[in-house]
């Protein structure tokens, strides 16, 4: 947060920019809401980020500008070449390790619904150097030789990078450098999932000590937009067979996975922050345009996609309520 006081010594960090500014206000405002005086800073996707600085300000927040940006461009380029756009400036989640003494890193398509203020104090009792909220190893490391000595000599957990907190410096630039051009040889044993496998990659060969926030008792989850969630009172609980965490409250859901439109999980939630603060034409608005960009999405090919999705997300209907087994990859 923009201050001519000393510099926080922790905070929300997450990665966005005009293209997705939809998910952008959304999660700020829904950190705005429910901690106001949570410094949060946003790292730039790319230089496409003059509406998002503009909504940033209103807040507060910060847009991150320190060096590790190039770096991590040119460490994009290197890991993907001619991979295009997208994998060129994604290896800037790392900067995530450059901004606050302890962080809390939230993927934009994200919102909060209940105080992320628990997490912090948590990090600093727990003794880790890195905590995460969902895994799943088969979007990390590839069954085989690679992920058992991963497993077997590092703890590696095949954590989702959309969600983790940190400690500056943990990770720097040079040492990130160093160990994708360690991992050369050992790609074809990574899931190529963007940045995902890398994180994983250098955090579990950093020596870090890592915990699985779901087992540090009473701290509220992150879920997913598959899992289950019900309102009691106000408050979100989780209310999900397939995961053992079921039953706790719930501060923030990830629609990882999916765009914004009409029919996404949770839309009502998402609305509620992206719309707050505008009048009822705005509102009228911005729904007709949704239903709009999603009658365009309707491509011969996304239908097919769509309908073959039908079965497994009927399954993880049933599975959530205990009706039916689940043998998807993961809840979240």
């Amino acid at each position: 947060m923009a201050s001519d006081g000393p510099a926080p010594s922790h905070g929300v960090v997450c990665l966005g920019n005009d293209a997705v500014l939809d998910w952008v206000v959304a999660f700020c405002e829904s950190v705005h809401q429910h901690d106001p005086d949570l410094p949060l800073t946003l790292i730039p996707f790319d230089d496409g980020v003059e509406r998002t600085k503009a909504m940033l300000d209103r807040y507060g927040y910060d847009l991150y500008a320190g060096p590790m940006l190039a770096a991590m461009d040119a460490l994009g380029e290197r890991y993907f070449p001619g991979g295009g756009h997208v994998k060129k400036h994604i290896m800037r989640k790392f900067c995530a390790w450059d901004v606050y003494d302890e962080f809390l890193y939230l993927d934009s398509d994200i919102v909060v619904v209940a105080s992320l203020a628990p997490y912090f104090p948590m990090l600093a009792s727990s003794g880790a150097g890195f905590v995460h909220f969902a895994t799943d190893m088969v979007q990390v490391y590839r069954e085989g030789p690679l992920r058992a000595w991963m497993i077997g000599e590092h703890g590696a957990a095949g954590f989702n990078s959309g969600a983790f907190m940190g400690r500056r410096g943990d990770l720097t630039a040079d040492g990130i450098a160093r160990r994708a051009e360690e991992a050369a040889d050992l790609r074809p044993e990574f899931v190529d999932n963007l940045e995902q496998t890398l994180i994983n990659y250098c955090v579990d060969l950093s020596g870090l000590k890592q915990l699985d926030a779901t087992e540090i008792a009473e701290v509220p989850v992150v879920a997913g937009a598959l899992m289950r969630l019900v309102d009691r009172g106000g408050e979100l609980i989780l209310d999900d067979r397939r995961v053992p965490y079921s039953g706790r409250p719930v501060s923030a859901i990830h629609w990882g996975g999916y765009g914004v439109g009409p029919l996404m999980p949770y839309r009502k939630t998402f609305l509620r922050y992206r719309l707050a603060g505008a009048g009822p034409a705005a509102r009228r608005r911005y729904r007709a345009g949704a239903w709009a960009d999603q009658a365009g999405q309707m491509t011969p090919r996304h239908t097919y996609h769509t309908m073959r999705a039908v079965p497994y997300h009927l399954r993880g209907w049933l599975s959530a309520r205990g009706l039916a087994k689940w043998h998807g990859s993961s809840a979240g």
